[in-house]
């Protein structure tokens, strides 16, 4: 009965001792350096935080604020920072009241200066099935680079009222989000009954109308930053179109604001799974971004890579396309579709917006973008369609926005989409592609399938501004493809479907 009674107590004593901290995650209510916050999850009644610049954790020991948490028995815990030091390394334990004990020392790099004109961000979103491969793939080469924070646009986990799916998608990610603010905006799948869950979880700001974290703005150096809620009715007159409406118009009257970059989850233009869900915005929505100089804009929902030529919006939601990404006149905004961190893959629609889209990839992927002054540029990443994959991540391409005045030739260029047009489309069997530009010289078209496969590449000589060929994709298998035309570093793509 002794040797019951001893095992008994050193059982439940080892379920003390193992109850730990767990889902840390980093926020803000402003900026990542002026309300910087840190969130985690515990069975404790009174958790603390210690932290510092060194590991003495000289800033002192503070307590935390205490609310119900989602899982039955948990707590959410919090701490808001006082503005910290930019470009510095943050050191801090966490104390786990449940047993008496601080978990193991972890560390935070802060954000540069808040009037800072170079840094970089993350662009991703839709994790939600493969979130034990693709997202804990994704999130484990995002955590290797240089990062002030990221974009998430939205479909965290598959059913966002589930508990089990969001304890899964962050223990695949300890690491990324112990050391990384993430701005969230809200997607389809945080919605149905859980709405409650995502708004408690997730530290965001609250600046509209509506004192609510599901759309809101940031200033972060020389970019306005613009979350919105698609789930929101569909209305030029809601609380948060007028909202949005009003940031805009103050924004493009702000002299110290140099890009206008928004991001929420369903698309305006898209030749997905999901084309047409957002038609009626395009006159709301898709209209003040276009009187409002937004530049670009990043958007989740369709399982893939998409990437539109550039576009302008009327007010009737009419969408016409132009050569060269930019907001003064002649010019047209990017909109990026990002929602490649591993929900199921989805492919093009036929009937789709294809004529506005410059690059259709089915795979997953994520963009890393960089501001440097009037200088934006967008790398994506990708890493194959294999939902099982821990496959290496190679660049699909390098997108670059560029507001200086006076450019560099290869600048110019890699700013610039020139005209790359093919007929008929869809095709059978003889693809006619012409090609305007003032460039002449040696270049290579390359075509691709949805998973970045190369089908066929070949050289050519434009030796005039409008080149035409004709490309024999008789033997090609059914399906979308990706049809590029390369001189030196400048690229120009466009899509078509063999019939």
């Amino acid at each position: 009965m002794k040797k019951v009674l001893i095992l008994s107590l050193l059982f439940w004593g080892f379920l003390k001792i193992t109850a730990t901290i767990t889902q840390i995650r980093w926020g803000s209510t402003t900026g990542p350096l002026d309300g910087l916050t840190i969130d985690w999850t515990s069975t404790g009644t009174s958790d603390q935080i210690r932290w510092g610049y060194t590991v003495n954790y000289e800033m002192g020991t503070f307590t935390t604020t205490q609310r119900p948490g989602i899982s039955p028995g948990s707590s959410f815990f919090r701490y808001a920072f006082p503005i910290v030091t930019p470009n510095a390394t943050l050191y801090y334990q966490l104390y786990d009241s449940s047993n008496n004990s601080w978990i193991n020392q972890k560390t935070f790099k802060t954000a540069p200066p808040s009037n800072t004109t170079n840094f970089n961000f993350i662009v991703q979103g839709d994790s939600r099935n493969n979130v034990n491969t693709v997202w804990k793939n994704i999130a484990d080469k995002v955590n290797a680079k240089n990062r002030a924070f990221t974009l998430f646009t939205g479909d965290i986990t598959k059913s966002g009222n589930k508990v089990n799916e969001y304890n899964t998608w962050f223990d695949n990610a300890v690491d990324y989000l112990a050391d990384n603010i993430i701005y969230h905006a809200q997607g389809n799948h945080e919605v149905p009954g859980s709405v409650d869950y995502y708004q408690t979880m997730f530290p965001l700001p609250k600046n509209n109308p509506d004192n609510t974290n599901l759309y809101y703005s940031f200033k972060y150096g020389n970019a306005l930053f613009i979350s919105l809620n698609s789930e929101d009715v569909q209305s030029a007159t809601s609380p948060q179109s007028l909202w949005l409406k009003s940031t805009l118009e103050n924004a493009k009257n702000d002299p110290s604001i140099t890009w206008r970059i928004i991001f929420y989850h369903r698309p305006l233009v898209n030749a997905g799974k999901h084309y047409g869900e957002e038609i009626p915005r395009r006159s709301s929505w898709g209209a003040w971004f276009d009187e409002y100089d937004v530049d670009l804009i990043l958007n989740g929902h369709d399982h893939n890579y998409q990437r539109t030529k550039p576009i302008n919006f009327d007010s009737s939601g009419n969408v016409s396309t132009t050569t060269e990404y930019g907001t003064s006149p002649g010019k047209g905004m990017c909109e990026m579709i990002c929602g490649g961190l591993g929900a199921n893959l989805t492919s093009q629609t036929t009937n789709a917006d294809v004529p506005l889209t410059s690059i259709f990839y089915e795979g997953f992927n994520y963009v890393y973008v960089t501001i440097d002054n009037a200088v934006l540029t967008a790398k994506v990443y990708t890493l194959g369609s294999q939902p099982s994959s821990t496959a290496p991540e190679n660049l699909l391409e390098t997108v670059i926005i560029n507001k200086n005045s006076t450019m560099a030739t290869h600048e110019i260029r890699a700013n610039k989409q020139n005209p790359i047009n093919i007929y008929p489309n869809p095709v059978t069997d003889k693809l006619n592609l012409t090609y305007d530009s003032q460039e002449m010289g040696a270049a290579t078209i390359r075509i691709y399938d949805m998973s970045a496969r190369e089908i066929q590449s070949f050289k050519v000589n434009k030796n005039s501004k409008n080149f035409k060929t004709t490309v024999d994709v008789s033997t090609y298998a059914k399906g979308l493809y990706n049809i590029s035309f390369i001189m030196g570093e400048h690229k120009d793509s466009t899509i078509f479907i063999k019939q």
